[in-house]
């Protein structure tokens, strides 16, 4: 059997409808002010704990459907989202090569032991060089 209709609207309804006519109050990190509101628009009732979870429950809800953010949909659908990265030329990918190695060996004249985790960041470094230079 269906529900029947009651001519109470329902309490998220409410807080859905107040925070459509104002979308700034979502923002508001206090509901202090909704309850106000509340206690406006409901006079010699009394704002209990129902009322409060559903306050959260209705904003948090709006706040995580009207957010921004997240990736442009060109790369949600697998294309790129801006112009393809310029071609690195070979000259400049021996320069860096080179400049590389030198940290690399500086690194090792200083500390080889103190410098270790640096040390494998630059061979890492340079191993990635290498393999872009190849791979051109």
């Amino acid at each position: 059997m269906a529900k029947q209709s009651t001519e109470q609207p329902s309490k998220s309804s409410y807080w859905r409808k107040l925070f459509d006519q104002n979308p700034r109050l979502v923002r508001i990190r206090s509901n202090e002010t909704l309850r106000e509101q509340w206690e406006k628009d409901h006079p010699g009732q009394k704002f209990d704990q129902s009322w409060s979870q559903s306050l959260s429950n209705v904003k948090s809800t709006y706040r995580h459907k009207h957010k921004k953010g997240g990736r442009p949909k060109a790369v949600a659908d697998g294309q790129t989202a801006g112009p393809s990265p310029a071609e690195i030329r070979a000259a400049a990918l021996e320069r860096l090569e080179g400049a590389v190695d030198h940290c690399l060996w500086t690194a090792r004249q200083l500390d080889a032991a103190g410098l270790d985790r640096a040390i494998k960041h630059l061979h890492a470094a340079r191993n990635e060089i290498v393999w872009k230079s190849v791979r051109k």
